[in-house]
């Protein structure tokens, strides 16, 4: 008796020269057994090795509906920062504008004062 082992299918006992028979008549043949049970065995591991990327399909697909929804916040949150920004710069102008009249009028105060003494 000989012993197979596949990639995590269980120990099976086969004998040597195992007699299938191939017809309801009861005929024979020398099919061998072994040849049938690697058959089913690494049918067994094509089906393992399957669903293993089939699962992993399923988790690529999850890691890319991830990546998808954290851009889908990033772009959210670069539209929010892009109006802060212009929010800012209209303040920043306007202040800027502020910042010019009151260099203008102390020019002015400053001029008319010096002409004055």
């Amino acid at each position: 008796m000989s012993s197979l082992l596949l990639l995590g299918c269980p120990m099976t006992q086969v004998p040597k020269d195992p007699k299938i028979t191939a017809s309801p008549t009861g005929s024979t043949s020398t099919f061998s057994g072994r040849g049938l049970l690697a058959v089913v065995s690494l049918w067994r591991v094509v089906r393992v090795v399957e669903s293993a990327f089939e699962l992993s399909d399923e988790a690529i697909e999850a890691q890319i509906e991830w990546v998808v929804c954290q851009f889908e916040v990033l772009r959210e949150e670069n539209k929010r920062l892009l109006e802060t920004i212009a929010e800012k710069d209209k303040v920043i102008e306007k202040l800027q504008e502020e910042l010019d009249q009151s260099r203008h009028a102390c020019e002015k105060f400053f001029t008319k004062f010096i002409d004055k003494v």
